[in-house]
């Protein structure tokens, strides 16, 4: 009898700890808030959810994305520099992006065979413009996110390995 009091004393106290704790699992923190004014999404906070959630940066790209590829083509009056086009790229055709940069910092890295991948991050209010590349090489991706209804969009990508 005094186990069975012990046991459900006990459950009631996990239940107490579990409702009072407001459970909310694996939530992301989308807003800034100074007091009852909604500033907006913290690029951070958005970034790292971006890279890490397929689903979600699936949901943050806006689709037609406008950008620069490089595919071997021949110059042509119309287009001068010869293995640039621009692209477009449609939901059906994206892969997902990933990143080794764990913060939106001017920064290197170097990965296992020794490149140095250098990162250069321009910020405004309204737009963050991310550029990675290895210096002397041809080798850049830049990516342009805008603040769309206080949202963070990836709105460019461009790729270039010459």
């Amino acid at each position: 009898m005094k186990k069975l009091n012990t046991l459900i004393v006990s459950m009631c106290f996990m239940l107490i700890l579990i409702i009072s704790c407001n459970f909310k699992g694996n939530t992301y923190p989308k807003e800034k808030e100074i007091g009852d004014i909604l500033i907006s999404e913290d690029f951070d906070l958005f970034t790292k959810h971006f890279y890490s959630d397929s689903i979600f940066q699936m949901s943050r790209i806006e689709f037609p994305l406008k950008g620069l590829y490089n595919e071997p083509v021949e110059s042509t009056m119309s287009n001068p520099i010869g293995d640039t086009i621009l692209y477009v790229w449609e939901r059906k055709n994206w892969t997902i992006v990933k990143t080794s940069f764990i913060n939106n910092k001017d920064t290197s890295i170097q990965d296992r065979y020794g490149t140095k991948y250098i990162r250069r991050i321009k910020k405004n209010s309204t737009e963050v413009i991310d550029s990675v590349y290895i210096e002397d090489s041809g080798f850049i991706t830049v990516r342009k996110f805008k603040l769309k209804d206080k949202k963070w969009y990836l709105t460019y990508y461009e790729i270039y390995n010459n």
